[in-house]
């Protein structure tokens, strides 16, 4: 069960971390 709640924890840090990488693309294009 924890590691299945660490696997989401990483899911959600990767969704951040892409969505702020992808934005700042947006932005300086």
């Amino acid at each position: 069960m924890r590691k299945c709640l660490q696997l989401r924890h990483d899911w959600k840090f990767l969704i951040i971390h892409l969505t702020a990488f992808l934005y700042k693309i947006y932005w300086h294009g």
